[in-house]
């Protein structure tokens, strides 16, 4: 999972979202008229990506028959965890789900609002995956009917890819694994009570972290590998990088120059927000470091390179304008 600025500004006029509005009489399913519309609020770069991407798992899903509009909150049913996914929950968590158990709740209001909907893949939402379920913390309540998350504070336990802090919780290891970035961190009854103070704890980190893995299927042995390839790809471009950059150094070399800037602007999309699997680019870019051997010069001019990577996508997707006021 990777940050997705969400609802652009830029993508207001956008022809799906404009004839979606003028249709008076929406049905179930016309969500699906807004396939693209959602698909493309990832795509920040003209000229790469142009497969749909998973918000949740971050999979380039080619298959539009595997692809769902998806209610983040659902418009049916809004329910905890199943008894079983809870007691597999709390095994990885080694504590108790702090979840609210009332049964029955929908959020049937935000059926054909399109700030509700995410693109996803089959793999995380269908079949007992993320779907009808919709956990919030126990003790905490659910938005008033009629309300939005935009203007009412709601305590979801799952991670929306929408949200900046959210979509900052989770890491990729080399082997492509998921993990919670926060440490392991117990959470009382007294940081619920707490809120809305606590809410970004490592206590709320962790547990939102590891029900959002388990739920969304991010450690499935597909998604496991894809990252694993992409890590390890961007670590073979770093490589490169570094190797160009010191050769580069001797004024022999200088048409090394238009080979380190394609691995740069190469790099970059592998980061981009629209790219497969960009969290473990990300991850494998801020991991790498440098053999001593090729001298802290070089290793310098490397660092700063990868710092210009990272910061200019930064900016690119801070300068994309969130407008949630728009219906």
């Amino acid at each position: 999972m990777n940050f997705i600025p969400f609802p652009q500004e830029r993508q207001d006029q956008h022809v799906d979202l404009v004839s979606w509005r003028a249709k008076v009489n929406k049905r179930a399913g016309d969500w699906r008229d807004l396939k693209v519309y959602v698909a493309d609020s990832c795509r920040l770069k003209a000229g790469i990506h142009p497969i749909t991407k998973c918000w949740y798992s971050e999979l380039h899903q080619g298959d539009n028959y595997a692809l769902d509009v998806e209610h983040v909150r659902p418009k049916n049913a809004a329910e905890p965890l199943s008894d079983k996914d809870r007691r597999d929950v709390e095994r990885l968590l080694g504590q108790e789900l702090l979840q609210d158990v009332a049964p029955g709740f929908n959020y049937n209001w935000l059926e054909f609002e399109y700030r509700n909907y995410r693109i996803v893949t089959a793999l995380t939402n269908r079949g007992g995956a993320k779907h009808i379920y919709f956990p919030i913390f126990s003790g905490t309540n659910r938005l008033s009917a009629g309300s939005f998350p935009w203007t009412q504070e709601e305590y979801p336990i799952f991670l929306d890819p929408v949200n900046r802090h959210d979509a900052n919780q989770l890491l990729v290891k080399p082997n492509g694994e998921i993990i919670p970035k926060a440490p392991q961190t117990a959470l009382t009854q007294d940081d619920v009570n707490d809120l809305p103070a606590t809410w970004q704890s490592d206590a709320f980190n962790y547990i939102r972290a590891i029900v959002t893995i388990k739920m969304y299927r991010l450690n499935e042995t597909v998604f496991i590998q894809g990252r694993k390839e992409i890590y390890d790809a961007v670590r073979d471009e770093l490589e490169n990088l570094l190797y160009a950059i010191n050769a580069g150094r001797n004024p022999e070399n200088q048409k090394l120059k238009p080979i380190i800037e394609k691995t740069i602007v190469k790099l970059s999309n592998y980061i981009m927000p629209s790219a497969q699997f960009s969290l473990a680019a990300r991850c494998s870019m801020i991991d790498y470091v440098p053999d001593a051997q090729f001298g802290q010069e070089t290793i310098q001019i490397f660092n700063t390179a990868v710092r210009r990577i990272l910061d200019e996508v930064d900016t690119l997707v801070n300068n994309a304008i969130i407008d949630w006021t728009k219906p």
